[in-house]
């Protein structure tokens, strides 16, 4: 498929579905970063039919602003983020195209730094993103343990969350990503059969194409964390199901999930091994995996001492809740059926 044809320097698209509650600073902030590039630019926003005032809100920013050339409000009647990106880079014309995420907010030199490094990885294929806070937006305890339990490595792995560079770094994934638009057409555009986990199935098809993601050394995104932990643990859930589902489609490995459902099956047995044989030996590595997760958390100062208990559980929650979704991914490949779009709430 050609889909070359730029009249922009770079166009940036928004997939959204009822987030009413953070879209217009989403696109202060990305409407700023766009005119600090001095570049010719574009902003588009895909809505997924929101049932709240998002709609309402994106045409009163265009409105305030001025904004009817460059912010275009277009519609995604699959509701899903992979047919909102396809939709937008069909509509885009864009050299650069950016995807951001509505529930952020981003630093002023955002586009400014991720452009200059595809200026300087201009040969080959590349996916460019940027190192990422992780905040919340309505302060409560709950709030704050979702926030915090997603900067540490034992709940979800070392990642643009928390990590610190010093130099661009080829890693797995990168925060949102912003393309070439030869990249899109040598690797193709998102597979829409995928729910959750498009970016994931996009960046094995861009390693099959020897191309790579790129992580910049800068923290130029405010992610606002899930607003509770039952939404955080349906999107643990989702991304092992389709963690899966991409391994299976692009035949590729993934070490860091492939190690932790192997544990989560070991202690299983060592569980049933403990109780059947009336023995606490099994249960010893258990105790241990408990007591790193007790230690990481008591490391981690911003978390209150009253509440390492429940941060504690909430991490054994995403192993676990992760472990499910893969676990049942892995079933609905052996029955042939269909379980992604039942097993998948659809959200932003």
């Amino acid at each position: 498929m050609n889909i070359h044809k730029t009249t922009h320097d770079f166009s940036v698209l928004i997939p959204v579905l009822n987030e009413s509650a953070f879209i217009t600073s989403c696109l202060e902030t990305i409407h700023e970063a766009c005119i600090e590039t001095m570049m010719t630019y574009e902003i588009f926003v895909i809505d997924g039919g929101s049932t709240d005032d998002t709609k309402k809100n994106i045409l009163n920013f265009i409105g305030s602003n001025q904004a009817e050339e460059c912010v275009f409000l277009l519609d995604n009647p699959k509701k899903i983020v992979s047919s909102a990106l396809n939709i937008g880079i069909l509509e885009s014309n864009g050299e650069i195209i950016f995807r951001c995420d509505a529930h952020c907010v981003y630093e002023k030199n955002y586009f400014k730094v991720i452009l200059e490094s595809h200026k300087n990885n201009s040969e080959g294929l590349f996916n460019i993103g940027s190192l990422m806070n992780t905040e919340y937006k309505n302060k409560n305890i709950e709030t704050l343990l979702v926030s915090e339990v997603l900067k540490m490595p034992i709940a979800i792995g070392s990642s643009f969350r928390n990590i610190e560079l010093n130099k661009e770094k080829e890693v797995e994934t990168v925060p949102f990503g912003s393309w070439r638009r030869k990249t899109l057409e040598k690797v193709g555009m998102f597979d829409e059969n995928f729910i959750r986990g498009q970016d994931m199935e996009h960046n094995s098809r861009l390693n099959k194409f020897r191309g790579k993601c790129l992580l910049i050394p800068y923290r130029s995104i405010t992610y606002f964390s899930r607003q509770d932990i039952n939404h955080l643990l349906k999107m643990m859930y989702q991304y092992g199901f389709w963690k899966v589902q991409v391994m299976k489609k692009n035949n590729v490995f993934y070490f860091r999930p492939l190690v932790l459902f192997s544990a989560m099956i070991i202690m299983s047995f060592l569980i049933v091994a403990g109780i059947s044989f009336k023995t606490f030996i099994p249960l010893i590595p258990i105790l241990i995996y408990f007591g790193l997760i007790l230690i990481s958390v008591l490391n981690k100062k911003d978390i209150p001492v009253t509440q390492t208990i429940k941060s504690s559980k909430l991490i054994f929650q995403i192993h676990i809740t992760y472990f499910y979704g893969m676990l049942r991914s892995i079933f609905s490949n052996i029955k042939k059926s269909n379980l992604a779009i039942n097993d998948t709430e659809l959200t932003r």
